[in-house]
């Protein structure tokens, strides 16, 4: 499990928009706000988990993909 530090919690907890290779769920956790995931790989499968499921069928959170921008 991923260690969030005080500094990243902060961040987090304000943050709309997360950019990045993976979206593990302590962040998820830490930032309520959360309403946008951009992945910066094509694929999204590893970023899957149940907490990001759950934000996603509740209409939370909407998840896109870098597929195709080359």
């Amino acid at each position: 499990q991923l260690h969030l530090s005080d500094e990243l919690r902060a961040a987090a907890a304000g943050a709309e928009v997360y950019f990045g290779f993976g979206l593990p769920p302590a962040l998820l956790e830490a930032a309520p706000g959360l309403r946008w995931a951009q992945s910066a790989a094509a694929g999204v499968r590893g970023m899957l988990t149940p907490a990001v499921r759950e934000a996603l069928g509740s209409g939370r959170l909407v998840l896109t993909n870098a597929a195709g921008i080359m």
